[in-house]
């Protein structure tokens, strides 16, 4: 610990630690204590009024000037405190003055009741009382004030200090045990004085680590929304593009080199992805959807998209998803698709060529449903299992072929508690291992529907398309605005508008009045979420959907934006099936423009 800080916490402990209400308290007592002095002095002189008042116990006889003078001195050790505790700034005088008002009161207890015993302890509650303020400097002045008071009436008038005459061996006899309890609530004082400096500094450690962590972490924010905007542009063109030549007459070379660009397109938008979701996790920043879902269309859709992965490493497959029971788990059905998926994707790449991976489903006690992916491959060693779920380490598989970070099995751990399940894992080596989830059972909609008796079957409403329609885009990056446009083609009933920037996308939202608005959040001149903001407050504009498209995949930009009007978000890179879709479903919606 610095010894400036221990120091200059001690110079400035009086001012610093002020407690006016403990201030207050102690003015109140010192007025009780001139009550009790005034009931003294009346009780004492009454054997001089009357014989039918006699004094309580021993207490001494006083005349009319002694007693009138014990509430003279009552009436000055309440007031003076009282008084300068409304004028001065100095809280260390005012409690040197306190404290010498209660020491007045010892002395004036001890004279007026002839030297009682009991009287006496009340220095002690003085000294104990004091020890509220933790400043040891008190005490001192509580002795001091003794000492001289002992000391001088000894010499001057013994009798108003000892009742039986001058004794100076007496003066010795009381000076040791005061000392030795000013020394001790000094010690006291001091040790509790050192403590709340220790604790003081440890608090101002903590705060400055505190803000130095939340400034890392809005670092870390800005940079990782900034390194996947970066990404995330390039990715959409090149998934934009590739999935646009998809749609059109390939011959099989050339449909299995886009296969291979939409391949390798996805797995990186994966990984950039899951880099996003660990931090969004540790910063409490994941948001969930948690509903009832289908444990047997979850198991079935991932068993699916990883039959390609275990075809390369030539993995059988045993196929029981399909025999998995209709039953329901509270979940995020994306987020325990991922989990899941990154289980699969494990037990295919570090299984053994010929090896087999297994999919089961089995009901646990206490309403909870456990979904199994176990492998033959060559399982895990004990010293490694609790090195599985560290990020970026890959127990040395990293000087393998198998690619990967090392953060997928993190992520789906965290995933699943995130939505109050758990991920465990038991492994043999030599054997194989066995990776399971555990979630919450609930019930099924079409469970709960048949069971109140709903229509399962109500037809829904057909919107009638009409149009033409007219879309605005506004995006400064030229190949996504293309992207866009070569995807409008199919449908021929929109016309895209297009601006750079926000401004000029101002003006022609309010020129043209488009049908749908779709708005980047990154421009140069104007962020997007300003622009929606103006679109919302513009009176002719106000009612235009607007749908963000955005390399910014923040679960609280996203939040934010849906909260200030946006229709929809949409991240790049672009589902585009998901984006027609969408497309249709709001202008096949409108309706017709208000006059």
């Amino acid at each position: 610990m610095r010894l400036d800080l221990l120091t200059d916490i001690n110079r400035d402990y009086a001012v610093a630690m002020n407690y006016p209400a403990v201030d207050r308290f102690l003015v109140k007592i010192l007025w009780w204590h001139l009550g009790f002095t005034i009931l003294m002095a009346v009780a004492n002189s009454s054997l001089r009024l009357s014989e039918r008042f006699p004094s309580p116990f021993s207490w001494r006889v006083l005349g009319g000037q002694e007693a009138l003078g014990a509430i003279l001195i009552g009436i000055a050790a309440a007031a003076i405190p009282a008084l300068v505790r409304g004028v001065t700034a100095n809280h260390y005088a005012w409690r040197v003055i306190v404290s010498g008002a209660f020491t007045v009161y010892s002395y004036l207890f001890v004279f007026m009741s002839g030297g009682s015993i009991e009287m006496h302890f009340h220095f002690f509650m003085v000294m104990a009382l004091l020890t509220v303020y933790s400043d040891w400097r008190l005490g001192w002045v509580v002795l001091v004030l003794t000492a001289a008071h002992h000391v001088i009436l000894n010499s001057v008038a013994p009798g108003w200090v000892y009742f039986y005459g001058r004794n100076d061996l007496a003066v010795v006899a009381h000076a040791l045990p005061v000392t030795a309890t000013a020394i001790f609530t000094s010690l006291l004082c001091n040790n509790h004085r050192r403590s709340v400096a220790i604790l003081e500094e440890r608090t101002i450690q903590l705060r400055k680590a505190k803000e130095g962590a939340d400034r890392a972490s809005q670092g870390k924010s800005e940079f990782l929304s900034r390194v996947s905007h970066e990404l995330r542009t390039p990715m959409n063109a090149i998934l934009g593009f590739a999935q646009l030549l998809e749609m059109d007459g390939l011959s099989p070379d050339q449909q299995e080199s886009v296969s291979q660009i939409l391949r390798g397109g996805h797995h990186l938008l994966g990984l950039i992805n899951e880099v996003l979701d660990i931090t969004g996790r540790e910063e409490g920043r994941l948001t969930l959807s948690l509903e009832a879902v289908s444990v047997r269309e979850v198991a079935r859709e991932c068993f699916d998209l990883v039959k390609p992965l275990a075809a390369e490493g030539k993995v059988l497959l045993d196929d029981r998803a399909g025999r998995f029971p209709e039953a329901y788990v509270m979940a995020d059905r994306q987020r325990l698709k991922r989990a899941l998926l990154n289980l699969l994707s494990n037990a295919a790449k570090y299984n053994r060529q010929g090896g087999t991976i297994t999919l089961t489903c089995e009901e646990r006690p206490q309403e909870h449903l456990r979904i199994q992916v176990s492998d033959t491959g060559p399982g895990i060693p004990p010293d490694k299992l609790e090195r599985l779920f560290t990020p970026f380490d890959r127990l040395g598989a990293e000087r393998s072929a198998v690619d990967g970070v090392g953060l997928g099995l993190l992520l789906s751990k965290r995933l699943v508690e995130a939505m109050g399940g758990s991920l465990g894992v038991e492994s043999i080596a030599g054997t194989g291992s066995t990776f399971w989830i555990d979630l919450g059972r609930v019930e099924g909609p079409l469970q709960r529907l048949g069971r109140l008796g709903g229509d399962l079957h109500a037809p829904g409403d057909v919107v009638p398309s009409r149009g033409p329609f007219v879309v605005l885009y506004i995006e400064d990056n030229q190949s996504n605005l293309t992207l866009i446009q070569r995807l409008l083609v199919h449908r021929p009933e929109v016309r895209i508008l297009s601006a750079a920037d926000g401004r000029l996308g101002l003006e022609l939202s309010r020129a043209d009045r488009p049908d749908l608005i779709l708005l980047d959040q990154h421009l140069p001149d104007i962020p997007g979420e300003e622009v929606l903001r103006r679109l919302k407050e513009t009176p002719h504009t106000r009612h235009i959907p607007v749908v963000m498209i955005s390399a910014d995949a923040t679960a609280g930009r996203i939040d934010r934006l849906l909260a200030a009007g946006a229709r929809a978000y949409l991240t790049k890179p672009l589902d585009v099936r998901k984006l027609l879709a969408l497309l249709d479903e709001i202008l096949t919606a409108q309706e017709p423009e208000p006059a």
